[in-house]
């Protein structure tokens, strides 16, 4: 046997280059699926270093552990392209979660300028301090940023969500109610239009019952039929009478028709716009819901993998290390 354990590899240079020293090498991956993600690059599939680098480095180096988070690269593993596309991507983010926040009352938003932080995303104050906003795991917000900037934030998308189903809920109340009276207003204008129909046919009645009566003139012999349309005459103008007092009556209930329908347009086109607006928060929300449910699937789904791996690289020898051989 080798002195030194050179029989191993134990000494080898490249031997000790090809041994994994982290079993996270091959797992780390550049997050695509977060709506916010402050250390990963702007693009998809970032070729830059990988993050089991940065303790490689850091081993190397001799720094402190505190110069670096795991999660978050240093700033020299992304460019400055990058910057304004992770801040948008954290914008985008803050709006998502505060549908109502006022940016410029917030301040702005950008990378710490503190020694050893520079990719943490901050936001500044107006006479340069900095509070951080996400979590070190990026699971949201950290409540410190949360408390100090509540007037800027305003409400939360969930208390919107829940304000803006109310106010639709009272709206699709006022959109029935305004639907019947709408209702009730076209049937009063179609029984006005047919009182209206009658008055016009009464009249036709009375003149053509007139034109007999002065037809028949005062001849004796016509004496029974005169009668009668004389009480035709009589029955037809008290109909007229009360047929002009209906249509009159139902004129004035009528007036409203218009305004109720106008109403009727005016709330179904604040229900339409209400709805809208809670729809876009709720699919926003959800998003961001749904990113972080697949982002700890992804995390589970790593963290069995380099298990698996773990095991398999403990019961699989080292290709470039011998096997020892057999006393005989």
């Amino acid at each position: 046997m080798a002195e030194g354990g050179d029989e191993f590899g134990m000494d080898n240079r490249g031997l000790d280059h090809d041994i994994d020293h982290d079993d996270d090498d091959d797992e780390q991956e550049v997050d695509t699926t977060r709506p916010f993600q402050p250390g990963t690059a702007s693009t998809p599939y970032h070729e830059g270093e990988q993050i089991p680098m940065q303790t490689f480095r850091h081993e190397q180096s001799g720094l402190p552990e505190t110069s670096f988070d795991e999660q978050i690269p240093l700033l020299g593993d992304f460019t400055h392209h990058d910057k304004p596309a992770m801040l948008e991507r954290a914008k985008n983010f803050i709006k998502a979660k505060f549908p109502r926040v006022d940016f410029a009352k917030l301040g702005p938003i950008g990378f710490s300028k503190k020694s050893g932080h520079e990719a943490t995303m901050v936001s500044f104050g107006a006479k340069g301090g900095e509070t951080e906003i996400f979590k070190k795991d990026n699971s949201g917000f950290l409540k410190k940023f949360t408390d100090s900037k509540k007037g800027a934030l305003g409400a939360r998308a969930e208390d919107i969500i829940a304000e803006d189903r109310e106010t639709v809920r009272e709206k699709q109340q006022r959109l029935k109610e305004a639907e019947r009276q709408l209702k009730e207003a076209e049937k009063i204008n179609a029984d006005k239009e047919n009182a209206a129909q009658e008055v016009q046919n009464l009249r036709n009645r009375l003149e053509r019952n007139q034109a007999r009566m002065d037809q028949l003139g005062s001849n004796v012999e016509n004496e029974s039929e005169l009668r009668e349309l004389q009480q035709k005459r009589k029955n037809y103008r008290a109909d007229l009478e009360n047929a002009k007092k209906e249509v009159s009556a139902l004129e004035k209930q009528a007036k409203n028709a218009g305004k109720e329908s106008a109403q009727v347009d005016k709330i179904r086109a604040e229900l339409a716009v209400k709805e809208s607006e809670r729809n876009t928060l709720e699919e926003r929300l959800n998003d961001t819901r749904a990113l972080d449910e697949l982002k700890e699937q992804e995390a589970g789904c790593s963290a069995k993998t380099r298990k698996i791996r773990l095991l398999s690289r403990m019961k699989t020898p080292h290709p470039l290390i011998k096997k020892p051989r057999k006393v005989e």
